[in-house]
C-alpha cells in the first residue's frame, strides 16, 4: 500500500488555520478511531491542497460555511457549500481542493486510516453527503483545540471528552 503526503498551500494572511497536534491524534478516542490528521480552517481564496490517489486513508472535508471547489483527477469538478461533506475513499482518485476567487471557505477536515473500525466509506472513490449539525462540529473541534492549551490536571480528560463528542458528531454527519 502506498502512503503519501498532501501538497498544501495555506496562506499566512490572518485567517484561522489549525492542525491537530500529535498529542490530540494520539489520545485514546482518536487513536482508537484511527484518525491520521485533522484540522480547521477559515480559508481565503489563495488556499489550495492536492491529495494523491490511492493514499491509504479517507479524507472527510466538512464545509461549515462559504464554498470550495474540488477537482478530481478524472476532471470531475465538485462545488461544495455549507452543509456538504466531501468523502474520498482510501483507494479513490486524487483530488485538488481550493477556495474560489473572492470567497472564503470555513471547513474542517479529518483524514482516517483505511483500516479504521469507525469510518469505512461504502464506496470506491468519493461521495458528497449533506449534514446539518454544523454548529455541533464547530464547537467540538474548537473545544479540542482550546483544551489542548490548558495545562491543568483536567485538561487531558476534557480533551478526550471533546474528541468523543467530535467523533459522535462526525458519525452523525
Amino acid at each position: 500500500m502506498r502512503f503519501t503526503r498532501e501538497t498544501v498551500h495555506e496562506p499566512q494572511n490572518g485567517r484561522d488555520n489549525r492542525h491537530m497536534s500529535s498529542k490530540v491524534i494520539e489520545a485514546i478516542p482518536f487513536y482508537d478511531a484511527r484518525i491520521k490528521q485533522g484540522g480547521y480552517g477559515f480559508l481565503s481564496d489563495d488556499f489550495w491542497l492536492w491529495r494523491t490517489p490511492q493514499r491509504g486513508f479517507s479524507a472527510f472535508v466538512f464545509t461549515l460555511s462559504g464554498s470550495g471547489v474540488i477537482i478530481l483527477d478524472d476532471g470531475t469538478e465538485v462545488n461544495v457549500k455549507q452543509g456538504d461533506v466531501f468523502i474520498s475513499s482510501p483507494q479513490g482518485q486524487g483530488h485538488y481542493e481550493y477556495t474560489p476567487k473572492g470567497e472564503t471557505w470555513e471547513m474542517l477536515w479529518v483524514t482516517v486510516w483505511g483500516d479504521s473500525p469507525m469510518f469505512i466509506p461504502p464506496f470506491s472513490d468519493y461521495e458528497i453527503r449533506k449534514f446539518d449539525n454544523i454548529e455541533e462540529l464547530r464547537v467540538n473541534i474548537q473545544g479540542i483545540f482550546r483544551e489542548e492549551l490548558y495545562q491543568d490536571h483536567r485538561s487531558e480528560a476534557a480533551m478526550e471528552k471533546y474528541e468523543q463528542l467530535f467523533l459522535i458528531s462526525m458519525d452523525r454527519a
